[in-house]
């Protein structure tokens, strides 16, 4: 098993709700839509681990791990 090299900073877990949004003059200014917005529930069942690379200035994500719930 390949090991991934570590960076020197805390590891900060989050979701990328967008990524690299085009807005134009007819579209929301910054991410204030999403403050506005109203998510409904979702049910996860697995969390993924993913390595972003970028390639020719395309981003590709190869799934490094993956941890299933029990019970789904």
């Amino acid at each position: 098993m390949s090991r991934i090299q570590g960076e020197n900073r805390d590891f900060k877990p989050h979701v990328t709700l967008a990524q690299n949004i085009d807005f134009n003059n007819d579209g929301p200014t910054g991410l204030d839509f999403i403050k506005e917005s109203d998510f409904e529930i979702i049910h996860v069942k697995e969390i993924c681990i993913f390595e972003s690379v970028n390639i020719d200035g395309k981003l590709e994500y190869k799934i490094i791990r993956k941890y299933p719930f029990k019970n789904q």
